[in-house]
């Protein structure tokens, strides 16, 4: 999860073509990559030691986590269980534009209805590392049916097993192959070829330490080319869960194919999981049993209960092992029993807690080659001796010392920005060859080893001015000698010269990991997101992506008043500002911005942008600010709340801001307790706030806080983790500002809620995204606590965030941590999308004359700040009802004039959309309607 430095190489700057829409017609923008103001930071958030390097797994592994001694893995399991057996929502409009009635649910009435549009990135473009997409974790090649190496199947962290035939083509397709099933959580991948097809084994659950690796849920097979799979959760007759490891390691005995290991340990939130739990699994039915491995001969020391980090097959029936905390292990009786080798620090040093944190192996004609990274995330070196890589040429019994490449500022695992050894690192052995690879956050190659002469060449060069691939290395795969495969945190590349050059391969890879999400206000289609590793995205329309800010993007927000301006962020104290769809960039606030930059803070910061000509933002660390979005470095920004909990050692969880006043702010928070405390602030709209908790859990996350669009005393907050119970404890409203709570969780599944979205023009209609997907509830307003399941074509990963859009037609999206973004329509909308004409244009047409809009474009130059007035002459007496649309169709205004008299009359019409927002500069189209006309006109505003 390493982010991108910014400054520290030069940076080269693409055009995007993105349409502006300006009287209707487009131009094309050119459009420069942005630099970034933010300093590299560690997969963890830690800069350079500046923040704790466990604050990103704090706050993905807090809400969840089981609540008693069952793994958090079995409720998620029940979740999937209890969403399979809602009705369905899906948004079909009838007669009238009416939504569909919520007792409809279980059978949708016939007519126009959508389902899930999968939005992309797939790929995402970046200036810098060419087309990218989320972190690859494992790579199978299929080289017994296909020996030209086309065949490949990948893993991603948490976007699934994905397919391809023609890897090694031009332009390579991949077809993901396990969205239904119960985790997309990718550990490893194997394949047993001596079938056709192949059966897929699938280890899930990441063990790549990363602060957001998601639990498993089991070992997945399939038989038939991935269109169906089986799940087995336990092992040992049903003695011992797989629920809530990960696996790190699949493989199957070649000279044996029934035979299969499986290499176990922890992942995240892993409440109610034994240690016993971890180790070495063998099934000797092709995955349909599994037992664990317990001793080592049978009375040595016991393995059950260590985590295996790595298994390798040296060609001849022996597996090696390599076990955190303990050392390499050895079997030659395929996997049945063990046996401890020497310690592989060539000191002699015994591997402990500290020095053997995470190992991996290769091997190749007789020789074990193995790589270490201490606790610190280092190369492993207890003694002189020793240098992070060992090989042994007798089986394990002896190690020599091979020294590791020299990185100027850092090592194999750090470049200078903090060592992360438990999380990304292979050593491999290509075959027919004397070449060897060490993988961390770049690859390195050496052409022979010489031991502690080895010299070595960096391959990747991720962070020069010339990057041959994505940074974060974590798996490989090779089809010949010279040609390999990679996959790391950008995707997957392939080389066809033994790393002289690398290509990405991840054209149409729709597996980036969603933080956040929000949709582009000025046109239908456009989207925005931060992402894990790949900074934050931005599409005007389809599944291509272009980056328009580096490194590990958070939390996003649109300024619906300028078209083009977004807000993002990087991990930890800090927010930018996007201008004109990326062309321009502005630090807003700085890191080193004091006082903010002394708060304490979650890491990735809650913030709400009120939109407007001079916009603001809401920005919650351990205290609320509030200051101008349009400031550099912190400019004019203020506090507007003290330390909520009482201290500068907590962090707010949660922002919302009234759409219909935006003094009226609440937050949930965290008091950084080792036993947290979580609860929900409410300034009430003046300047006093108050714990409104009462009536609330508070021993999981408050988040996802959504306010009513015109009531800013009703409010929704969402509660994370698992409750152990079906009806309670997941959501709740209050009407009364936070007076009291009513829980609305009803028949929603046992879940984590991410995020909440309350429809603007449908107030009783709410939507929840949760760790098992999307829910909606109608009636809400009447009490209503029936959910239902939003669509079927969801892949079934995490929803971290989830927004409705404002153009017509209205779509929700939603923000997965591993399969990109997906869009939806709404229960309730206005019907059809207006169509809109370049000139009036009556329907029924009795007046004495067609409207007059003036002056046009607004303002007058003649009369600046004269309002436009809208010049009518009627033949007979009539209410006058005037709606003001974007181009884009979406609504901002209403406004009628009753009663009107009858000859012209001349009515000033309000350039301010229905919540107060003065209108952006931009083309509108105002649709007047009388009782019997219906006329509509174009504005333009450009002040």
């Amino acid at each position: 999860m390493k982010l991108k430095p910014r400054f520290t190489y030069p940076k080269f700057f693409i055009t995007l073509s993105l349409t502006l829409l300006v009287l209707g017609a487009g131009f094309w923008a050119h459009r420069a990559r942005p630099f970034s103001h933010f300093v590299e930071m560690d997969r963890d958030g830690n800069e350079k030691g500046e923040l704790s390097p466990k604050l990103l797994q704090a706050w993905f592994n807090r809400g969840r986590r089981s609540p008693d001694n069952h793994p958090a893995a079995f409720y998620r399991l029940r979740a999937l269980d209890q969403k399979s057996r809602l009705p369905l929502a899906r948004p079909v409009y009838q007669g009238g534009g009416s939504a569909m009635s919520f007792r409809a649910l279980s059978v949708p009435p016939s007519g126009p209805s959508c389902d899930w549009t999968e939005l992309g990135p797939a790929p995402e473009n970046d200036s810098f590392y060419g087309n990218i997409s989320g972190r690859v974790v494992s790579l199978a090649l299929d080289l017994t049916h296909d020996p030209t190496g086309n065949t490949l199947y990948l893993g991603a962290a948490y976007g699934g097993v994905w397919k391809s035939t023609n890897a090694l083509a031009a332009s390579p397709t991949f077809l993901p192959i396990s969205d239904q099933t119960q985790s997309l959580a990718m550990g490893s991948l194997a394949l047993d070829t001596s079938v056709n097809p192949p059966i897929i084994y699938e280890g899930t659950g990441e063990l790549n330490m990363a602060g957001d690796s998601y639990y498993g849920a089991g070992i997945l097979n399939s038989t038939n080319g991935g269109a169906n799979w089986t799940l087995v959760s336990t092992a040992n007759g049903g003695t011992i869960p797989f629920l809530g490891l990960a696996c790190s390691k699949i493989l199957v005995d070649p000279s044996s194919p029934a035979t299969v290991l499986a290499a176990m340990g922890f992942a995240c939130c892993h409440d109610g999981v034994t240690n016993l739990n971890q180790g070495i699994y063998r099934s000797t039915d092709s995955g349909a049993s599994w037992t664990q491995i317990s001793t080592v001969n049978g009375g040595g020391q016991a393995i059950a209960g260590h985590s295996f980090t790595d298994v390798i097959y040296d060609g001849s029936a022996t597996f090696y092992a390599a076990v955190r905390f303990q050392g390499v292990y050895k079997s030659t009786d395929h996997g049945l029993s063990w046996t401890q080798l020497s310690s592989p620090f060539p000191s002699g040093t015994a591997p402990s807690l500290t020095n053997f944190a995470r190992a991996t192996l290769a091997f190749r004609g007789g020789t074990i080659w193995c790589l270490v990274s201490d606790s610190s995330e280092n190369p492993s070196a207890p003694t002189g001796a020793d240098t992070g890589l060992s090989q042994s040429i007798d089986g394990g019994n002896t190690w020599t010392a091979v020294s590791l490449p020299v990185v100027s500022g850092g090592n194999v695992f750090d470049s200078g920005f903090g060592g992360q050894g438990t999380y990304d690192q292979y050593v491999a052995a290509p075959p027919g060859t004397t070449s060897l690879l060490v993988a961390g956050i770049d690859l390195f190659f050496a052409s022979t080893v010489n031991g502690t002469s080895t010299s070595w060449t960096n391959l990747t060069n991720v962070y020069s001015g010339n990057p041959a691939s994505h940074p974060d290395q974590h798996a490989i795969a090779f089809s010949g000698a010279s040609t390999w495969i990679i996959g790391n945190d950008g995707g997957v590349w392939t080389t066809a010269n033994a790393g002289g050059a690398f290509k990405d391969i991840n054209n149409n890879l729709g597996t980036i990991q969603f933080y956040g999400i929000d949709a582009d206000p000025s046109k239908s289609g456009a989207f925005l997101g931060g992402t894990q590793d790949n900074g934050t995205p931005y599409t005007n329309g389809g599944v291509s992506w272009t980056e328009v800010a580096g490194g590990d993007g958070g939390y996003v927000g649109v300024n619906s008043a300028i078209l083009g301006q977004f807000y993002g962020e990087n991990f930890g104290i800090g927010l930018y500002r996007v201008d004109n769809f990326g062309s321009g960039f502005a630090t807003v606030i700085d890191k080193t911005f004091s006082p903010i930059s002394t708060d304490n803070a979650a890491i990735l910061v809650p913030f709400k942008v009120i939109p407007g000509s001079n916009p603001q933002v809401v920005y919650g660390t351990s205290r609320v600010w509030r200051g101008p979005g349009n400031a550099s470095n912190g400019a004019g920004w203020v506090t507007i709340s003290n330390f909520l909990t009482g201290s500068n050692s907590g962090s707010i969880n949660s922002l919302g801001v009234a759409p219909s006043n935006s003094n009226f702010i609440y937050a949930t928070t965290d008091d950084g307790a080792a036993t947290p405390t979580y609860q929900v602030y409410s300034n009430g709209g003046g300047g006093t706030w108050n714990n409104i908790s009462t009536g609330l859990p508070t021993t999981n996350p408050l988040v996802g806080i959504a306010v009513d669009p015109m009531t800013p005393a009703k409010a929704y907050v969402g509660v994370m983790g698992f409750v152990g119970s079906l009806g309670t404890g997941h959501v709740y409203q209050t009407s009364n500002g936070g007076g009291s709570w009513t829980d609305i969780t009803g028949n929603l599944p046992d879940a984590p809620v991410n995020a909440i979205v309350v429809d603007p023009q449908a107030s009783g209609d709410i939507y929840v995204a949760t760790d098992v997907g999307v829910f909606a509830t109608q009636n809400v307003n009447g009490g209503g606590t029936n959910w239902a399941r939003m669509g079927t074509l969801l892949p079934d990963s995490t929803v971290l965030d989830l927004k409705m859009s404002v153009t017509c037609p209205r779509v929700i999206v939603a923000g997965t941590h591993g399969r990109g973004a997906w869009s939806i329509c709404p229960l309730s909308g206005n019907g059809p999308c207006p169509s809109p004409t370049a000139t009036p244009t009556p329907v029924i047409n009795y007046s004495a004359a067609p409207p007059v809009l003036f002056p046009n474009p607004y303002p007058d130059p003649k009369s600046p700040g004269v309002p436009p007035r809208l010049l009518v002459t009627l033949s007979s007496v009539s209410d006058i009802k005037v709606r003001i649309f974007t181009e884009g169709g979406r609504k901002v205004r209403d406004e009628n004039f009753p009663q009107v008299a009858v000859g012209p009359t001349t009515l000033t019409l309000d350039l301010k959309d229905n919540w107060g927002t003065s209108l952006a500069n931009s083309l509108y189209y105002v649709a007047v309607d009388t009782s019997k006309d219906h006329y509509i006109l174009k504005l333009l505003v450009l002040r």
